[in-house]
């Protein structure tokens, strides 16, 4: 309750900052579809306006940004990266020797607008060009049952593993064995998921 400087990962909690900052400075993230055109919702646009920085994922949603909330000054593209990015490793799995997994990492929530219901739909042609491909979902929410019954109801179905919310280190095997992470958003900028993958 009595910071320096507050860094706040969303404009929806930079909200409660009035409240809890008590006038401190405080800085937030930016990360996609709450900044896009048609732009902010005016709670958010007041945070985002009274923040002394404000941090964005990637260059598409900061020029977004830059459009829906024009003459911010103190506006910075910083990359989204992992604890295990500045970890050499000497020994780094080669793509032949994994599994014919594309994998999804992502919550399951009433936008339901990351891709989950892209990738099933296509589904039974991967199959079909590849019959030993395999579909996995990695992620809970609350519409995760929605997920399941989406899996259900493909041809491609006994392909298709719903996994729910895992600990990391079961999400980091899994990385491990996949050959193609896939989650087409439509709400991101760059998701930390995606640099997860990478990692």
């Amino acid at each position: 309750f009595a910071p320096d400087l507050v860094f706040h990962d969303f404009p929806g909690t930079a909200r409660a900052h009035r409240v809890i900052g008590r006038r401190k400075p405080y800085a937030l993230w930016v990360h996609g579809l709450e900044v896009w055109p048609p732009g902010p919702r005016p709670d958010y646009a007041r945070a985002i306006i009274g923040a002394k920085a404000v941090f964005a994922n990637s260059q598409h949603t900061l020029d977004r940004l830059r459009l829906t909330v024009p003459g911010l000054a103190n506006v910075h593209l910083c990359w989204l990266g992992t604890e295990h990015d500045d970890t050499a490793s000497t020994e780094i799995a080669g793509v032949e020797s994994r599994k014919n997994i594309v994998l999804f990492v992502g919550r399951n929530d009433e936008m339901f607008a990351k891709g989950q219901d892209i990738l099933i739909a296509v589904w039974p042609e991967v199959v079909k060009r590849i019959p030993d491909a395999e579909l996995h979902f990695i992620g809970g929410g609350t519409h995760l049952d929605h997920l399941r019954s989406l899996a259900a109801a493909s041809p491609a179905s006994a392909s298709i593993r719903i996994f729910g919310a895992l600990p990391d280190r079961e999400v980091n095997a899994l990385y491990g064995q996949a050959k193609i992470f896939a989650m087409p958003s439509e709400i991101e900028g760059f998701g930390l998921v995606y640099a997860e993958a990478m990692s």
